[in-house]
């Protein structure tokens, strides 16, 4: 099943994505108002969904509908770095002892369809395609192998970072936090419809151009460590997402630098997971002064 989340209007809905359509979960019955109550409740939720399909309700054409970030705003998005090998190699890494992790804001991401900004003050702007896990039940001191049982389910991510800004100081938050710099979707496919996801392959494209290529399961800490290791530092909550880090492939690390640019598009895409798409803009120089210590 694959759950998106989108607007017609001003309104922000839920949806289930049938083919290219979607269906309003309101039309289906289920009272969620936000993904965290919809994983929350998901046993019954589910079996909702899929009584209310059957009987047929309104479909409202994907072309009618802007795709949001499938994340509720007061969830946390924790996002791994340096876990996958192909990556450290390429930018001469030593392989750390434990996973790093930063977070990521929900300002800093757009939807399928939308468009990433790159700065104006900047022209390092860099891709980076994921897989992003999304947590289902509340987890806490939850063991590796207990894990699976805590994933609602899985969506793509572009971690765009920028890259300058990233290497202001040792700790690379702030190059990964710029307004609308990355990507989430376009929907979440439910981890029953991707029990084998270590073994489907992660894609980025930029123009068409293909710059990453890698087994979701190529990665150094795996989907259950990463979760299982995050529950001990804290309880995650349904609707958290933990993205798992990128593989080799970036554009910071292509002969010569491959950065974004306004008009290029990128997808990110995993098979049985789907394919996120977007494009870039530059918005207008600001004619305002810079802060102080920005240059």
């Amino acid at each position: 099943m694959k759950i998106a989340a989108f607007s017609t209007g001003d309104r922000r809905r839920l949806g289930v994505v049938l083919e290219s359509d979607l269906v309003d979960l309101t039309d289906l019955g289920v009272k969620a108002a936000d993904l965290a109550g919809l994983w929350s409740d998901w046993p019954v939720n589910r079996d909702q969904i899929l009584a209310g399909l059957a009987e047929g309700p309104p479909l409202i054409p994907a072309t009618e509908v802007t795709w949001l970030p499938p994340i509720d705003p007061g969830a946390t998005f924790w996002a791994a770095a340096a876990n996958y090998e192909e990556h450290l190699r390429e930018g001469n890494f030593n392989r750390p002892d434990y996973p790093p992790f930063f977070i990521r804001n929900g300002q800093s991401l757009v939807g399928h369809g939308g468009d990433v900004h790159k700065p104006w003050f900047s022209d390092r702007l860099d891709y980076e395609g994921e897989l992003a896990v999304v947590i289902g039940r509340r987890a806490h001191l939850v063991s590796e192998a207990e894990a699976a049982d805590y994933i609602a389910g899985y969506t793509c991510f572009n971690d765009g970072s920028v890259r300058d800004w990233q290497r202001h100081t040792t700790q690379i938050t702030v190059g990964k936090n710029f307004s609308r710099s990355g990507a989430l979707g376009p929907w979440i496919a439910t981890a029953d419809d991707v029990p084998d996801v270590d073994n489907r392959q992660l894609e980025t494209t930029i123009n068409g151009r293909q710059v990453q290529s890698s087994p979701v399961g190529a990665a150094i800490w795996g989907i259950r460590y990463v979760v299982s290791y995050l529950s001990a530092i804290t309880e995650l909550q349904p609707g958290d997402i933990i993205a798992l880090g990128t593989p080799g492939g970036v554009g910071a690390r292509q002969d010569p630098p491959l950065f974004l640019s306004a008009g290029d598009q990128v997808s990110i895409a995993i098979d049985g997971v789907g394919v996120l798409s977007h494009g870039v803009v530059e918005p207008p120089a600001s004619t305002e002064p810079w802060p102080a210590g920005v240059r």
